[in-house]
């Protein structure tokens, strides 16, 4: 998407906290503590976004911080870690 500063426009507008009004529930949100690209106050701000809207967690949306988590991971117990998390959710969605 370039620079952030030279294209404020588009970043703005892929944001998910700048479509906050249109998300819809149920949402899972899974982030790593450490991503260096996304950082984790960004995955905060959006989770009390929700609340903002009157969302309740554990109902509304579910919220996951993963320790040690990066911007993605190679290591399989992080992968077979988020993989259980996605199928207990998806379990519960039906």
């Amino acid at each position: 998407m370039g620079d952030p500063n030279e294209n404020a426009d588009l970043w703005e507008e892929r944001s998910p906290i700048t479509h906050i009004s249109e998300a819809e529930r149920p949402v899972l949100i899974l982030h790593g503590v450490n991503d260096p690209l996304c950082p984790i106050s960004q995955a905060r701000t959006f989770r009390d976004a929700l609340k903002s809207r009157g969302w309740v967690k554990g109902e509304d949306f579910v919220y996951h911080e993963l320790d040690e988590q990066g911007h993605g991971s190679s290591d399989i117990k992080q992968k077979q870690h988020v993989l259980g998390i996605l199928k207990s959710y998806l379990e519960n969605q039906l």
